[in-house]
């Protein structure tokens, strides 16, 4: 599987620029146009629920997994970083925004809580990017301007998601587990330095640099 190929021990490998390629331009692409494919049901088309589930499932894997796989690769090369961020972003934003119609119908009533889990699935992977991207300093978590490349990605970020009906509610919150857990890893380097541990090593300030 495409996915596997790119985090398994060869994908370690792989040079940044090509990196960025794969994920940019066939990765994020290929994975947003099949979950669009498989939402859009054709009147009287015979599917499995399940099998398209475990579908969607490895659609959302492709989006997020190499990604969060190689960030400390990514994070060298700052404008790559960002297009990707931002291209997976586009993707994910269209998925949740999608709206989910009920009218009875049994056809419908499926497609409807097949939309439902998908979306809660795309949240929660987008959830644990975004507190992994305020960990390290790539995205800040209260940015309201454009004064730097690192602000154009956080007002962009935070934009996009403010747009989400689906994902308003859960900004808050997002935010306040990523300071929680800058605190955590101040507690833990400071832990490491006392102790004589090797220091706790992260992509922090290079994509700001």
């Amino acid at each position: 599987m495409l996915t596997d190929a790119i985090i398994d021990r060869h994908g370690e490998n792989i040079p940044p620029e090509e990196l960025c390629r794969i994920l940019n331009k066939v990765c994020i692409p290929m994975a947003g146009q099949r979950i669009a494919n498989l939402l859009a049901f054709e009147k009287g088309t015979l599917f499995n629920f399940e099998e398209i589930m475990i579908e969607l499932k490895l659609c959302i894997s492709l989006l997020f997994t190499p990604f969060h796989q190689h960030l400390n690769k990514l994070a060298d090369k700052p404008e790559e970083l960002a297009a990707i961020w931002l291209s997976l972003l586009a993707v994910v934003s269209q998925l949740l925004g999608k709206e989910v119609e009920d009218d009875g119908n049994d056809q419908k009533s499926i497609q409807s809580e097949l939309i439902i889990t998908t979306k809660e699935l795309a949240s929660e992977h987008l959830r644990h990017s975004v507190i992994v991207l305020i960990t390290n300093k790539i995205i800040d978590g209260n940015n309201t301007n454009c004064d730097s490349r690192q602000d154009e990605i956080s007002y962009l970020t935070w934009n996009a998601i403010g747009n989400i009906p689906f994902c308003k509610e859960m900004v808050a919150e997002w935010k306040e587990t990523a300071v929680a857990n800058n605190v955590n890893n101040i507690v833990t380097s400071f832990n490491n330095v006392e102790t004589g541990s090797d220091s706790v090593t992260s992509t922090k300030d290079r994509v700001s640099a």
